[in-house]
C-alpha cells in the first residue's frame, strides 16, 4: 500500500485522538496508580476479612480445633491455617467488588489530600484521560472475581465439605445422611432423607403422587429408593402403596368437608417395585448445595438435568458473569464520582454521597441475586439489572461533566465578547 500524506494525516490524526483519551497508557503515571488501586484495595479488603473471619472463627473455631484434638501441635496448626485460608476465599470472591470500590475511594481521598489529583489536572489531564489506570485496573479486577467465583470459591467449598470443616463442613458433607427433605417430582412431592452416595439413595420414602391438576391421588411409603440405569425410574424397596379416594363432587349432597381427612385405602405391600419418579439422581448427589459453590464440571452437567426448583440454577448462570462485570464497574464508578466530586477538596456529604452509592450498588447487586434465586425476578434481570446500571453510571457522570465544561466555556466566551 502506497504511503500518501494524506493517509498519513488521517493516521496521525486518529493517534492523537486516541492519545487524547489514554495518554500513556503504560506511562509512569499508569503504572502508579494502578499499583496504588491495588494497595488500598488490598488495605481494605484486609480489614474486611479481619472482621468476617472474626465473626467465623467465633461460631465455628471451637469445633475446628475440637476435629484436630490429638493431632500433632504442628498438624493442628497447619489444618487452622488451612481451614482461614479457605474461609478467606469465600469472603474475597463476596466481598471482593465491595473492597474494590472502597480501595478506589480511599486512593482518591488520598490524592485529593496531597493535591495529586489537582496537580495532575493542572498538568491538561481532562478527568477522562486519567481513567487510563482505572481501567486497567477494572480489567484486572474482572479477570481476579471471575476466576474467584468460577473456580478458586467452589474447590474451597469442597474442600471443607470433605474435610467436614465449619459451616459447610457440617452442612454440605456428601459422606453423611441428610435429615428429612422435602423434593418436588414433577407434580409428584418426595419427602425422605439421602444418602449422598453415588449413586445416591433415598431413605425412609414417602412419595406422594399427584395428578395433573395436583390432587392427591396415591401415597407411596417405602424403606428406600434406589435410581435404576433407565431414566426416571426408582427402585423402591419394603414398602406399601395408599390409593387416596377422589373426593366428590362440591355439587353432590354428600360433598366431603373442607375439615375431614383424606380417606385412604391401603392397595398393596411390597419387596420391591419400580415406579416412575422425576428427578435427577445427579441433582439429588448435590442437593442442599447452593449453586454457586458447585464446581464447574457440576455446573455444567446440571445444565443438561431436568429439576424443580431451577430459579437458582438460572440465575447464577447469569451472575456466573456479571458479577465480574460489577466488580469492574465499582472501579469505575468510584473513579468517575471521585474524579468529578473529589478532585480540587475533600467535602463531608461528598465523602457520604460516594460511600452511600458503593454500598447502594453492592447491597442493590445481592438484594437483586437473591431476588433471582427464589424465582421472584427474571433470571436475566437478577443478574445484569444492576451491572448495567453501575456500567452507565461513569458515562453518564462523564456526559454530565463535559455539558457542565461546555456550559462554562460558552459563558466565558460571552463575557470575553462582552
Amino acid at each position: 500500500m502506497i504511503k500518501t500524506p494524506a493517509t498519513m494525516q488521517d493516521r496521525s490524526t486518529l493517534r492523537a485522538r486516541l492519545r487524547s483519551i489514554f495518554p500513556a497508557p503504560f506511562g509512569w503515571h499508569a503504572r502508579y496508580m494502578l499499583g496504588a488501586y491495588l494497595r488500598d484495595t488490598f488495605l481494605v479488603m484486609s480489614v474486611v476479612l479481619v472482621v468476617a473471619l472474626s465473626i467465623d472463627f467465633v461460631s465455628y473455631l471451637g469445633k475446628v480445633i475440637a476435629a484436630v484434638h490429638g493431632e500433632a501441635i504442628l498438624r493442628g496448626a497447619v489444618i487452622i491455617a488451612w481451614y482461614a485460608g479457605v474461609r478467606s476465599v469465600d469472603k474475597i470472591a463476596e466481598f471482593l467488588p465491595f473492597a474494590i470500590f472502597f480501595g478506589v475511594f480511599l486512593t482518591e481521598i488520598r490524592h485529593t489530600i496531597s493535591k495529586e489529583r489537582l496537580i495532575v489536572l493542572i498538568s491538561g489531564r481532562a478527568p477522562l484521560q486519567c481513567l487510563a489506570p482505572l481501567i486497567w485496573f477494572a480489567l484486572l479486577m474482572v479477570a481476579i472475581e471471575l476466576f474467584l467465583i468460577v473456580y478458586l470459591r467452589p474447590a474451597a467449598v469442597m474442600n471443607q465439605s470433605t474435610s467436614h470443616l465449619g459451616e459447610y463442613g457440617e452442612e454440605y458433607d456428601r459422606g453423611q445422611i441428610s435429615e428429612r427433605k422435602w423434593i418436588i417430582a414433577g407434580n409428584d412431592l418426595i419427602h425422605a432423607r439421602i444418602n449422598f452416595s453415588a449413586p445416591p439413595r433415598l431413605l425412609d420414602v414417602r412419595i406422594f403422587r399427584n395428578d395433573g391438576d395436583h390432587h392427591l391421588r396415591e401415597i407411596v411409603d417405602a424403606r428406600s429408593a434406589t435410581p435404576t440405569e433407565k431414566e426416571g425410574f426408582w427402585i423402591v424397596e419394603d414398602g406399601q402403596r395408599h390409593l387416596v379416594k377422589p373426593e366428590p363432587s362440591a355439587a353432590g349432597a354428600d360433598a366431603q368437608k373442607p375439615s375431614q381427612p383424606i380417606e385412604a385405602t391401603v392397595e398393596t405391600s411390597f419387596q420391591r417395585a419400580l415406579i416412575a419418579v422425576k428427578i435427577d439422581p445427579f441433582w439429588v448427589r448435590y442437593f442442599g448445595i447452593p449453586v454457586k459453590f458447585l464446581p464447574i464440571d457440576v455446573f455444567r452437567r446440571l445444565g443438561e438435568a431436568h429439576f424443580q426448583p431451577d430459579a437458582e440454577y438460572r440465575t447464577w448462570a447469569q451472575a456466573r458473569f456479571s458479577i465480574p462485570i460489577v466488580a469492574g464497574g465499582m472501579a469505575l464508578l468510584a473513579g468517575s464520582l471521585c474524579l468529578i466530586l473529589l478532585a480540587g477538596e475533600i467535602r463531608v456529604p461528598v465523602l457520604l454521597f460516594v460511600g452511600g452509592c458503593g454500598f447502594a450498588a453492592h447491597t442493590l447487586t445481592t438484594l437483586f441475586v437473591l431476588m433471582g434465586d427464589h424465582g421472584w425476578i427474571h433470571p436475566l434481570l437478577a443478574g445484569w439489572l444492576i451491572p448495567a446500571l453501575i456500567l452507565a453510571c461513569p458515562f453518564a457522570v462523564h456526559r454530565l461533566t463535559k455539558r457542565q465544561r461546555s456550559w462554562l466555556r460558552t459563558g466565558e466566551s460571552a463575557i470575553v465578547s462582552t
